[in-house]
C-alpha cells in the first residue's frame, strides 16, 4: 500500500520467462481478480521489483500478462477514465492518458509482441 517504497522503483526488466514467472504471474492474475473492481495489477504492488503487470478489462479475452512492456508510440489524442488503484484503496481519480498507443510486451510464454490500443486496453 502507498507509501511504500516499491511503489516508487524502477523495477528490473525480465530477461527468462520460465516456471517461475509463469506462477508470479498467475498469482497475480488471482490477486488482481480478487478485487472485482480491479482491471490491472503491476507486480511492484505485490512487492515483486520486476517490469510485469497483469490486466482484465472483462472484454471477454480474459487476463493479460504483460512482461517489459515498454510503450513505443503514442497519439497526441487523450481519453480520460475514473481510475483506483489496489495500493490507495477507495481513491479515484480522473486520470487523462494518450488515446492510443504502441505497446511492446512479451507474454507468460516469452512470445514477443507489439499491439496498438485504443482506449483503455
Amino acid at each position: 500500500l502507498h507509501p511504500d517504497d516499491r511503489l516508487r522503483r524502477i523495477c528490473d526488466p525480465i530477461t527468462r520467462v520460465d516456471a517461475r514467472v509463469q506462477a508470479m504471474a498467475k498469482d497475480m492474475i488471482e490477486t488482481m481478480l480478487h478485487d472485482d473492481n480491479a482491471v490491472g495489477l503491476a507486480a511492484p504492488q505485490v512487492g515483486i521489483l520486476e517490469r510485469m503487470l497483469v490486466c482484465d478489462v472483462r472484454d471477454g479475452v480474459g487476463p493479460r500478462v504483460l512482461i517489459n512492456p515498454t510503450i513505443t508510440a503514442f497519439s497526441e489524442e487523450t481519453s480520460s477514465y475514473q481510475e483506483g488503484c489496489l495500493s490507495i484503496p477507495d481513491v479515484f481519480a480522473s486520470v487523462t492518458r494518450p488515446a492510443q498507443i504502441t505497446l511492446d510486451f512479451m507474454d507468460e510464454r516469452g512470445e514477443p509482441h507489439t499491439q496498438t490500443i485504443d482506449g483503455f486496453l
